[in-house]
């Protein structure tokens, strides 16, 4: 895959990820420093705060849900799959955390701090393990376990346990109390949740350093919020306090980058890959197209642009009531050369006198080109007679100056071309033929009187 780079050793889209790793670090030291000095800080608008945080991260994990299981029809991709259920039951949980948060409405039972923050445990254990499974164990090439039609059977009733477990049973260990703040244990499967996604860290450093993807890189910066946003809900006292808010703040910015993430992995790379290969297609019929209009040897138009492009022009010709000359050119005891100088002296001397023919011209729709054996063939637009034979008088002097020997020439001892130019208005009556068969009446009068000169025609007269 292409990679975006400016000057220096690294690309633009890592330095960018590395500057935001340490500014992302930079804050977490100051909340830890001055952590005394936040947790005072209450506000009567948190708990409408923590709300909108909380249903954007809802609504992220509910995304990238249902963008993988959908995905998953067209690419039957596994690991897009096992991301729909692992995100499927975050956001569940997740939702189950938001209902019971301290001050929230009655659901199911009343809202508590220990419901709550189980919930949060088990959004956050469960999006851990589900991602370093996916990222580590599961490729495209795996074998799905689940089909796509039932895939969110499982997350609705491992979340349908865990609820019951948590609202209805009375053995679960304490995890914050208010006032107080977390306990060891809460903060131990903080760190836990934290180790993991740092193991996750290094399995998508990895695949990046082989893919080089940029979408690993949006993971692996949502992989760090995420850790930093678990270990800023072990300094907390009070869930109203300022520094809970910075620690869901984390993981909005981390659910933010995994949904940039698997979309840049699952819409946009696949988008650039058609792409690219669209482009590489196009480029290749262009080219194709090119190989197919040129000549091998001299590498100008042949003989059936010629006559594609010439058909064109005299249709413009003739509904603009323009002039339209051509000039044939031909090289002057050709047979001989080949005889005296052998064929590869001869292929040479054909690639010398095309170049200069085409050198000669300087309009873009003008076309020098191959029309057949040593035999060159002229198309000059809105070019009256005096212009064309202007024209041809310029590439008899110019493959004259080349100065190719030709000992075997009857009329110079270096190469030179008999040039036959003829012109016409063409109405939509007249055949293109007339004017290609008026050129080569002037070549063969050129050829006839003396070589290494220029005849023209206009209509059925003739001149010098």
């Amino acid at each position: 895959m292409g990679r975006s780079t400016i000057q220096g050793k690294f690309p633009l889209h890592e330095k960018k990820t590395f500057f935001a790793i340490l500014a992302i670090t930079v804050i977490f030291l100051f909340i830890s420093i001055f952590n005394d000095q936040l947790n005072s800080y209450t506000t009567e608008n948190y708990l409408a705060i923590h709300m909108i945080m909380e249903f954007f991260s809802i609504a992220v994990s509910y995304s990238i849900a249902f963008t993988s299981w959908f995905s998953h029809h067209y690419s039957s991709s596994v690991q897009r799959l096992y991301l729909s259920i692992t995100f499927f039951a975050v956001g569940s949980l997740d939702l189950m955390h938001a209902l019971t948060f301290p001050e929230m409405p009655f659901f199911i039972t009343e809202s508590s701090l220990e419901h709550t923050v189980w919930f949060w445990i088990m959004a956050r254990i469960t999006g851990a393990i589900g991602l370093l499974l996916i990222f580590y164990f599961i490729t495209d090439q795996s074998e799905a376990k689940i089909k796509r039609n039932t895939a969110f059977i499982l997350p609705l009733a491992y979340v349908t346990i865990i609820s019951a477990v948590i609202f209805y049973s009375d053995f679960l260990p304490v995890l914050a109390v208010e006032g107080e703040g977390t306990t060891a244990l809460k903060n131990g499967l903080e760190y836990l949740i934290s180790f993991i996604h740092l193991v996750t860290i290094m399995v998508l450093a990895r695949k990046y350093r082989i893919n080089q993807e940029p979408a690993m890189l949006h993971l692996l910066l949502a992989m760090v919020f995420l850790i930093f946003s678990e270990l800023t809900f072990t300094l907390y006292i009070s869930p109203f306090d300022f520094i809970h808010f910075f620690g869901h703040l984390y993981k909005v910015l981390g659910y933010y980058y995994l949904l940039k993430g698997i979309h840049v992995a699952t819409i946009e790379e696949p988008f650039l890959k058609v792409q690219r290969t669209q482009k590489k297609l196009h480029d290749m019929n262009e080219r194709l197209q090119q190989l197919t209009n040129l000549d091998g040897l001299t590498k100008i138009p042949n003989r059936r642009y010629f006559d594609e492009h010439f058909r064109k022009q005299w249709q413009n010709a003739a509904r603009n009531h323009t002039p339209l000359s051509l000039i044939m050119v031909d090289i002057d005891f050709f047979k001989k050369f080949n005889d005296t100088y052998g064929h590869l002296a001869g292929d040479e001397c054909l690639q010398k006198v095309a170049e200069s023919l085409h050198q000669s011209v300087n309009r873009a729709f003008d076309l020098v080109a191959r029309y057949g054996g040593e035999e060159f063939g002229i198309i000059l637009p809105e070019t009256d007679v005096e212009g064309a034979r202007n024209v041809g008088e310029l590439f008899r002097k110019n493959v004259e100056s080349l100065k190719i020997p030709h000992a075997s020439s009857d009329i110079s001892q270096f190469v030179t071309i008999s040039v036959g130019v003829s012109t016409i208005i063409p109405d939509q009556e007249q055949e293109p033929n007339e004017l290609i068969n008026m050129a080569d009446q002037a070549l063969y009068q050129a050829k006839h009187d003396c070589r290494n000169c220029v005849r023209f025609s206009i209509g059925n007269e003739r001149g010098a």
